[in-house]
């Protein structure tokens, strides 16, 4: 079995996962993955809530993965290929750049990762189904969920305030429109589909549930900029029509494109299902698709920014990368938009950040 490095006290709210060289990471806790070697091992992360079985084969200590909860009984069939996992995260090496590519407004973010894809109706649907159990035990708790590097960015009592109080209450708010929705309260044939119909409070509530949080302005811009390279677009200055066509916008997935009302009929597509409009980090869909809720509340930028966000609250949070109906001047990594946070819209959805270990 593997030797066990002892949790700190930190709240088991305050849970992190992620597998980095051989190690599997708990928050702060630590299970070593028996260094470099190979072995049977099966290891339970009390404070992640998850098992790792890795069977009876010998296997390496760098292949034990731990996947997010939303991902762990889902298959793999997210990609234009669909053979991914839905819940891939590569690493956003951080850096400079300027934020909506202004050299006004300089900003530094430190190594994160960010989901590939955006969240799928298959990955939410794990979520209501958890959804009460996790709120019976407490969650989400005060200050769950903080930027490790700005304070202030955790959970807050007004957000539980604002959450469906139960699982078919969940279900209920993610039914907006009989035309968008994505959401079926059986699964369907949308399971890969963007989840959209969605407040600001449920999105930041499902990414600590599974693991992560919600990115703020700044990394989400820095990582559609592809950092200093300040791209126009995620995937750099090629027009999004292509071809190839590189994102899911201006209506470009109804049936009848030239129809001004087609919109209103098939109006999107599977997450990553246009990999050529990719960024920098191997994130898809950055552009067009559904709107991302951030983090921060919407105002004027800082002047500054290391690692930083706004905090102060307002009536609006900000929301990124433009819909399946934007034109393509709001797909763009300059574009910045907002919303109300507690309006249930069927063009904003949720991409969750996570945290890499100090």
């Amino acid at each position: 079995m593997p030797n066990v490095i002892p949790r700190s006290d930190e709240p088991r709210s305050l849970s992190r996962y992620a597998h980095i060289s051989g190690t599997l990471i708990c928050g702060r806790s630590r299970i070593a993955a028996l260094g470099a070697s190979a072995m049977r091992v099966l290891a339970l992360c009390a404070g992640c809530g998850l098992v790792l079985a890795c069977g009876s084969e010998a296997v390496p200590a760098e292949n034990l993965v731990a996947e997010p909860l939303s991902c762990q009984t889902l298959p793999k069939t997210c990609g234009a290929l669909g053979n991914e996992s839905c819940c891939a995260s590569p690493k956003v090496t951080g850096g400079a750049f300027n934020r909506s590519n202004d050299p006004a407004f300089p900003a530094e973010v430190a190594d994160f990762t960010l989901d590939k894809f955006e969240v799928t109706v298959g990955r939410y649907r794990k979520f209501v189904e958890a959804y009460d159990s996790w709120r019976s035990a407490g969650h989400p708790m005060v200050g769950e969920g903080a930027h490790p590097r700005i304070p202030g960015t955790g959970w807050t009592a007004s957000r539980s305030a604002s959450l469906p109080k139960d699982a078919a209450t969940l279900r209920k708010v993610a039914k907006c429109d009989a035309a968008f929705q994505h959401w079926t309260d059986e699964p369907g044939a949308g399971e890969n589909l963007p989840m959209n119909c969605i407040a600001s409070s449920e999105a930041f509530a499902f990414c600590l549930w599974d693991g992560g949080r919600l990115p703020t302005e700044a990394e989400w811009n820095y990582a559609a900029a592809g950092g200093a390279e300040q791209r126009s677009y995620a995937w750099g200055e090629d027009p999004p029509a292509g071809p190839p066509l590189r994102a899911v916008f201006s209506c470009h997935f109804t049936v009848a494109a030239t129809d001004p009302e087609s919109c209103k009929q098939i109006h999107t597509a599977n997450v990553g299902s246009l990999p050529a409009g990719d960024g920098k980090f191997g994130q898809s869909d950055l552009g067009g698709s559904v709107f991302e809720w951030n983090f921060d509340w919407y105002a004027a930028y800082q002047p500054t920014c290391v690692n930083c966000a706004e905090t102060k609250e307002s009536t609006l949070r900000s929301i990124r990368g433009g819909y399946f109906g934007s034109d393509s001047g709001r797909i763009t990594t300059d574009y910045r938009s907002n919303h109300s946070p507690d309006n249930h819209i069927d063009y904003i959805g949720i991409r969750c950040a996570r945290d890499l270990p100090p």
